[in-house]
C-alpha cells in the first residue's frame, strides 16, 4: 500500500485488520472473489427467469426468425439489411448459435441474457476500479441489481442491451489500459488499442446506443486531466465507426422499422420538452424505482403549458451549476453529462419506433443510469467517515438486498406475455397496445378451447361443455379488451376488426358488420377486415358481396407485400405465414357454392402453388373437379389428401366416391372400409361401401353370365 493511501494514517484497529473492501483488494484471487459475488447476486435476483417464456417481439427475433434456421440465414444476418428487424448482426448471430443448441426453449435465451448482464457488471466494476472511483464495486452491484434493468435482462429481444453493455464496458476498460489512466503514465500501451476498437465495433453490432463510447472517453480523459490532441486523434476511428453505424440505424428506424407518421410529427420545441421531461423521469426512476411499467403513459406535449418547461429548465440548471463547480470538481459534471449523453438517442431528438406508444422505457437507460449511480455512490464514499466502514458496508448490503428483492419481484412480471400485458394495464390503463395484444391472446385461447371441445364432445360431453363455457368467458374478456383499445385509440382499425370477429362468433352479425365497416373506413388496405367481412356476409346470405371482399383481401395482401419489399422489410416475408391462403380458401368455397367451379378450381390451384402440401386445397379442388366431371383430376387430388392426411376419414370417403365415378368399384371397396375404420359413423362412407359392393355384385353376375359354357346344336 502506498504511503499516500488515506488508510495508512489509521491504526490497525480503526480500519479493521481483517476488513478488505472489494475496491482495495490487490490480489487476483480477491478480485476474482468479488467478481464472483457480483455474478452470484445477479443469478439469484434473476432466478425466476428460468421459468419465464417468450414475450412481445420475441417471435420476430427468435421463434419466427427464419434467419436462424440455416447457414444461408447466418450469411444474410451480416450481409443484408432488412433480413432481421434491426441490423444488429452480432445479436442475431448469438441467437443463431443458440437456436442450433436448444431450439426455441426459452430457458437458454433467458440464462444467456442474465450471464451477459452479470459479465457486463463485472467489466463495469473493473473499469470504475481503474478510474479509482470510490465505491466502484457497490456502484457495479447497484447497476446489476437495480430493478429498472429487469426489462433489458428479462426481455429476450433486448439481448441487444445486455450484449452491447458488456462490450461497451469492456471497450472502455481496454481503452483505459491503453491510455494508462491508472498508472499516471503518458506513454500509451498500444497493445490495448486494437482490442478496445474491436470491442467497440462488437458493441455497435449489438446496439448502436454504444456509439457514445468515444465521447465518454473524451469526458473521462478531461476529468483525469489527460486529454490531449494525441488522444483525440486516437479516438477518431471510434468516432467514425460510431457515426457510420448511428446514421445507418437512424435510417433503418425511419425506412425499414417504420418510425414515421403522425406519432412522430413533433416540432423542435416539443422535442426539447420531451427530452427534459424524459431526463428527469429516468433520474427519478433510478432514485425511487416504483411503479415500473413495460409501457408508460405517453405524455401530452404542449409548449403552451409553461409548467412543461420546468423539466428542461431543471436539466439546464443542473448542468450550469455543475459547470461552475467544474473548475475544482470535474467528476459530478462528467457523471451527469455521461448520463444525458448516453440517453440522447432516446430523449426524443431522434425518431425511434417505441415513441408510438411512449416517450420513455426502462430499457432505454440501461447504459445511462450508471452515471448517476456512480455519482451518488462516490459522493457518499467521499463524505462518509472512513472510521464507519462496517456501518458503510452494512448500509450498502441493506441497499443491495432491497434492490435485489425488488428485481426478483419485477422479473415475475415477465413470466409470460399475458402476465406482462395485465401488469401493464394495471399500471397504465390507457396502454392501448397492451389491451389489444392481450385481447388477441384471449381470442386465440378461446378458439383453441372451442376446437378442443369439438374434438372431445362425442367421448366426453361434460368436459366439452366446460371447455365451451371457458371459451365463451375468454371471448367476452377479449371483447372488453378490444373495446378498451378503441376507447383509448379510436382510430385503431385492427381493434375494430377484432371486435367484429368476436361479435361474429357471438352471433351478432349486424354488430360485426358495423365494426368491420368502420375498420375498413379507417384502413382501406386492411386485409383481415375484408376477409372477416366476407365471412360475415356469407353468414348473412350475401355471397356476391363476400366474393368481392375476399378478392379485396387478396389484393390488399399483395399490395402489403409490395410495400414490404420496397421498404426492405424482408424479415417480415415469412413463406410459412401466408394469410392470403385463408383468403383464397374462403374465396374458392364461396365461388364453388355459387356454382363457379372452374374459377374455384383455379383458386385452389393457386393455393397449391403457394403451399404444395396443403391437403385442404387438394380436397376442395378434388370436390370441384368431381362436380365438373374431371374424374381423373379428382382422383389424383383425393389420393394426395390421403397421403398428406392418412388419418382423415373424409379423404378416403371422397376418394372412394371418385373411384366409383370412374367405375372402379373393386378399388373403392377397401377405401371405404378404411374410411369406416377411422370413423364408423360416417354415413357417406357407409353409403359408398354399399354402392361399391352392389357394383361388385353386378360385375360378378355379369362375369358369371359371360363365362357360362355354351351348348352345341344337337346336344342335350
Amino acid at each position: 500500500m502506498s504511503e499516500s493511501h488515506p488508510l495508512n494514517s489509521l491504526s490497525s484497529r480503526d480500519r479493521g485488520s481483517d476488513l478488505v473492501l472489494p475496491d482495495e483488494s490487490r490480489s487476483g484471487r480477491e478480485r476474482f472473489m468479488w467478481g464472483a459475488v457480483l455474478v452470484l447476486l445477479t443469478l439469484i435476483a434473476y432466478s425466476p427467469l428460468l421459468k419465464a417464456r417468450f414475450i412481445w417481439d420475441d417471435d420476430r427475433y427468435v421463434t419466427h426468425n427464419r434467419m436462424l434456421r440455416d447457414a444461408e440465414g447466418l450469411k444474410r444476418i451480416w450481409t443484408e439489411k432488412g433480413a432481421t428487424p434491426q441490423y444488429y448482426p452480432l445479436v442475431h448471430t448469438m441467437f443463431w448459435v443458440e437456436y442450433h443448441l436448444w431450439g426455441i426453449n426459452p430457458i437458454g435465451y433467458h440464462l444467456v441474457n442474465v450471464i451477459l448482464h452479470a459479465a457486463g457488471g463485472v467489466m463495469l466494476w473493473l473499469a470504475l476500479r481503474r478510474l479509482r472511483v470510490p465505491g466502484a464495486w457497490l456502484a457495479a452491484a447497484i447497476f446489476l441489481l437495480h430493478p429498472i434493468q429487469v426489462e433489458s435482462v428479462a426481455w429476450v429481444t433486448e439481448r441487444k442491451n445486455v450484449l452491447a453493455g458488456l462490450l461497451f464496458f469492456s471497450s472502455i476498460w481496454a481503452y483505459l489500459r491503453f491510455a494508462r489512466i491508472k498508472l499516471d503514465e503518458n506513454k500509451p500501451a498500444w497493445g490495448w488499442y486494437l482490442p478496445s476498437l474491436a470491442l467497440f465495433a462488437g458493441a455497435l453490432s449489438s446496439k448502436t446506443i454504444a456509439c457514445s463510447m468515444p465521447a465518454v472517453m473524451v469526458l473521462i480523459l478531461w476529468w483525469k486531466r489527460k486529454l490531449s490532441w494525441k488522444q483525440i486523434v486516437a479516438l477518431l476511428p471510434f468516432f467514425a465507426i460510431g457515426l457510420f453505424m448511428a446514421l445507418g440505424t437512424a435510417a433503418m428506424e425511419r425506412n425499414i422499422v417504420g418510425a414515421g407518421g403522425e406519432e412522430w410529427a413533433l416540432t423542435p420545441m416539443q422535442r426539447i420538452l420531451i427530452a427534459g421531461r424524459a431526463a428527469c423521469f429516468y433520474a427519478g426512476k433510478l432514485i425511487w424505482p416504483v411503479h415500473l411499467t413495460f409501457i408508460y403513459p405517453r405524455w401530452w406535449v404542449d409548449p403552451a403549458q409553461i409548467w412543461q418547461f420546468a423539466f428542461p429548465g431543471a436539466v439546464l440548471g443542473a448542468i450550469a451549476g455543475l459547470g461552475i463547480l467544474a473548475w475544482r470538481w470535474r467528476g459530478p459534471l462528467v457523471a451527469v453529462i455521461y448520463f444525458l449523453g448516453t440517453l440522447t438517442p432516446a430523449l426524443g431528438f431522434f425518431d425511434v419506433y417505441p415513441m408510438r406508444y411512449s416517450f420513455v422505457a426502462d430499457h432505454f437507460q440501461y447504459l445511462s443510469g450508471i452515471g448517476l449511480v456512480v455519482l451518488i455512490v462516490a459522493l457518499i464514499g467521499r463524505c462518509w467517515p472512513k472510521q464507519a466502514r462496517r456501518t458503510t458496508m452494512g448500509l450498502g448490503g441493506a441497499l443491495l438486498l432491497v434492490l435485489g428483492v425488488l428485481t426478483w419481484r419485477q422479473t415475475h412480471v415477465y413470466a409470460d406475455v399475458q402476465t406482462l400485458w395485465r401488469d401493464t394495464l394495471a399500471k397504465n390503463p390507457a396502454a392501448w397496445i397492451a389491451s389489444y395484444n392481450l385481447g388477441l391472446e384471449m381470442l386465440d385461447e378461446s378458439s383453441a378451447l372451442a376446437a378442443e371441445a369439438r374434438s372431445i364432445h362425442a367421448n366426453d360431453p361434460e368436459r366439452a361443455g366446460e371447455f365451451n363455457s371457458e371459451s365463451r368467458r375468454m371471448l367476452g374478456e377479449a371483447l372488453d379488451l378490444f373495446r378498451q383499445t378503441v376507447r383509448n385509440k379510436p382510430d385503431h382499425a385492427r381493434a375494430h376488426a377484432a371486435i367484429g370477429e368476436v361479435l361474429r362468433q357471438q352471433g351478432d352479425l349486424r354488430g360485426a358488420l358495423a365494426e368491420l365497416n368502420e375498420s375498413i373506413r379507417l384502413n382501406p388496405d386492411g386485409m383481415e377486415a375484408y376477409n372477416m367481412r366476407g365471412v360475415v356476409e356469407l353468414a348473412m346470405d350475401r355471397p356476391r358481396d363476400a366474393i368481392a371482399d375476399f378478392r379485396r383481401a387478396i389484393d390488399a395482401y399483395e399490395k402489403a407485400i409490395r410495400q414490404i419489399e420496397s421498404r426492405g422489410q424482408r424479415y417480415a416475408l415469412n413463406p410459412k405465414s401466408r394469410p392470403d391462403v385463408l383468403y383464397r380458401m374462403n374465396l374458392g368455397k364461396a365461388l364453388a357454392n355459387e356454382g363457379e367451379l372452374d374459377e374455384a378450381a383455379e383458386v385452389y390451384s393457386r393455393i397449391i402453388e403457394i403451399r404444395p402440401e396443403d391437403a385442404a386445397a387438394y380436397f376442395e379442388r378434388g370436390k370441384a373437379c368431381g362436380r365438373l366431371g374431371r374424374v381423373k383430376q379428382a382422383l389424383a387430388d383425393f389420393l394426395k389428401v390421403t397421403q398428406l392426411r392418412p388419418d382423415d376419414p373424409d379423404g378416403y370417403t371422397f376418394l372412394g366416391w371418385a373411384l366409383l365415378d370412374a367405375g372402379q368399384g373393386g378399388l373403392a371397396e377397401p377405401v371405404f372400409i378404411r374410411a369406416l375404420q377411422l370413423n364408423a359413423n360416417n354415413p357417406k362412407a357407409k353409403e359408398g361401401l354399399k354402392r361399391a359392393r352392389e357394383l361388385l355384385a353386378v360385375e360378378s353376375l355379369f362375369k358369371a353370365a359371360t363365362n357360362r359354357p355354351t351348348t352345341q346344336a344337337g346336344q342335350p
